[in-house]
């Protein structure tokens, strides 16, 4: 094959960068991929790569990975350097014979396999976007590796053939520094191929309790296979679910095209509403009749049911108590993480701000506009009913605007719950500056959002934004009061935290709601007012014992009826009554 004339790396270098391309086209090193590996480059992602290419101090590329915060997957001084250290770093590997690296980035740590480890027989490569793995191979020259069969190349399409193919293999198991972790779903499967059921069900990553929904599928046997359907065009996904064999596919929240594209395969799906929504939904197709839907809030089910789910049911949330339990911490941590009192969550600033003026935009007259702020004014003085819905109709009756107007992403949305986002955001302004009260005596925190910067008093410390996943748990474990802010309009359920601190063994005075009285035998302690808040901080603040018995007495409730594996057991159960499992 003739090659088009172009100044190349030799095997084994990168490309400086920047140079004249900003990817050098190796293209023998593409058609090897395609000829020879489980990577299919077309119509993958929506957006057309996940990375920002950076210029390193060394003058290579590192990069940043737009999906996750911003972080650098690379060292951004050296990343040759970097990956070298990695590798030095790793257990001894001269006995090996197959390597899986999982998560590729720009190729420095394969590189570095494959310059030092002249023992390794085979390498096997998991990159979750098909796309970086097209940059990878345009900085450096891999055709030899991968035409000889040394090198292979798998992604999130062809995830279930890459869980067959080191089953039959004694591999050794690399994670790349950075992506290794953000690959969590992926890395729990493969770590784990050998236990599987026959099972296979797809999961869609689409935010809180995903990542934790595989870990303990997995655990049940199940074999999953992660999709960040964010991320995927819909041809793509359902040439996947065609290729998959899946038994089921199960979504965190509802995403509309899924059913359509599921039912075509052939293969069921299963919804949780575990977030609030503001989105209408359109009355549905016969498409849904191989959908089942739960939702944590009981309101929502005949609002479900009236838009043609045939299937639905109430599902109240819980905690992953395998990640979220009693921790010793060290003195590092409680430095850190510590307080007498804490709020993690969003303040909802930025989104209540937009969806109001969402509203407003589309109001003809000032004076149509102040009856709008009016109403939302004597919201945020009614502490503990959502009066809204009955004060809107009578305060701007005849009004320009339309109940129903379209957000920026082309969805219908409920204007009344723009409106309530605005209070409910503000109605979390006013619990937290009611704590700053207790400054000095005792120290108040808040996790979030950059939101919570403008709008926070002197005495509360802002502390940034609260890894779920990883610092969470520690968050829970080293606060003595932790507190639960509940949305305005949802007053009525229990929210995600309130599960996971409990699991935790920590304390938590909770935003009063019927249901959480039952679900927790009326052992949690609630709050119905500000004053009642305060009141009760000092309490629990000054009765250690009393506040700690609390505490485990609860958890116990938790480990008892609320935990994420029951849940999921109860959903697995439907399936199999109604045969799709």
């Amino acid at each position: 094959m003739n090659h088009p004339n172009r100044s190349t790396p030799p095997p084994g270098e990168f490309s400086t960068y920047p140079s004249e391309s900003l990817f050098l086209k190796n293209m023998h090193a593409l058609l090897a991929v395609s000829d020879f590996n489980s990577v299919a480059f077309f119509e993958e992602e929506k957006n057309s790569t996940p990375i920002e290419l950076r210029s390193s101090t060394s003058g290579l590329p590192t990069a940043v990975l737009k999906t996750w915060q911003n972080i650098y997957i690379h060292d951004k001084d050296n990343p040759v350097q970097g990956a070298k250290q990695w590798l030095a770093e790793k257990a001894e590997t001269e006995k090996v014979e197959t390597v899986l690296l999982i998560g590729l980035g720009l190729g420095y740590e394969l590189g570095q396999i494959l310059n030092k480890l002249s023992n390794i027989k085979n390498i096997i490569v998991y990159e979750r976007y098909p796309e970086l793995i097209k940059v990878a191979l345009s900085l450096r020259d891999y055709s030899r590796d991968i035409l000889q069969r040394h090198l292979e190349f798998y992604s999130w399409p062809t995830f279930g053939e890459l869980r067959n193919r080191i089953s039959s293999s004694k591999v050794k198991i690399l994670t790349h520094p950075v992506l290794g972790n953000i690959y969590e779903e992926e890395k729990y499967g493969l770590e784990n191929h050998s236990r599987g059921s026959g099972k296979k069900i797809v999961i869609l990553i689409t935010g809180l309790l995903s990542r934790d929904i595989v870990f303990l599928l997995e655990l049940m046997g199940f074999e999953t296979l992660p999709v960040e359907i964010t991320k995927v065009r819909p041809s793509t996904f359902q040439k996947f679910l065609f290729s998959s064999k899946a038994d089921a596919v199960f979504s965190v929240n509802y995403v509309k095209e899924v059913p359509y594209l599921s039912r075509a395969a052939g293969i069921p799906v299963v919804f949780w509403e575990i977030d609030p929504t503001i989105e209408l939904i359109p009355p549905l197709p016969e498409a849904h009749s191989n959908t089942i839907i739960y939702s944590y809030r009981k309101a929502r089910i005949p609002l479900l049911k009236e838009a043609g789910f045939f299937r639905v049911d109430y599902l109240p949330l819980a905690s992953n108590h395998f990640r979220f339990r009693p921790s010793p911490l060290t003195d590092e941590q409680r430095i850190r993480y510590g307080a007498d009192i804490s709020y993690v969550g969003s303040s909802m600033v930025n989104e209540g701000k937009r969806l109001l003026s969402l509203c407003l935009d589309r109001l003809s007259s000032p004076h149509e506009k102040e009856k709008i702020i009016r109403a939302v004014e004597r919201q945020n003085k009614c502490f503990s009913k959502f009066i809204l819905p009955d004060l809107l109709p009578t305060l701007i009756k005849g009004l320009s605007m339309p109940w129903v107007i379209e957000d920026t992403n082309g969805t219908s949305i409920d204007a009344t719950m723009c409106i309530a986002e605005e209070c409910a955001s503000r109605r979390r302004i006013t619990v937290i500056r009611s704590l700053s009260t207790f400054h000095p005596k005792y120290r108040v925190r808040i996790w979030g959002d950059d939101g919570w910067r403008s709008v926070i008093p002197p005495g509360v410390e802002y502390s940034g934004p609260a890894g779920h996943y990883h610092e969470l748990p520690i968050i829970y474990n080293a606060t003595k009061i932790n507190i639960d802010i509940n949305r305005i309009y949802q007053k009525e359920i229990v929210p995600l935290r309130v599960f996971d601190v409990l699991a935790t063994g920590s304390f938590i005075l909770v935003d009063h709601s019927d249901e959480a009285a039952k679900l927790f035998d009326g052992k949690v302690v609630m709050y119905n007012s500000l004053k009642e808040l305060r009141e009760k901080v000092e309490y629990y603040l000054k009765n250690e014992e009393e506040r700690l018995a609390i505490a485990r007495e609860c958890r116990e409730v938790i480990l008892k009826r609320h935990t994420l594996s029951q849940r999921l057991q109860k959903i697995l159960s439907d399936l199999q009554v109604l045969g799709w499992l």
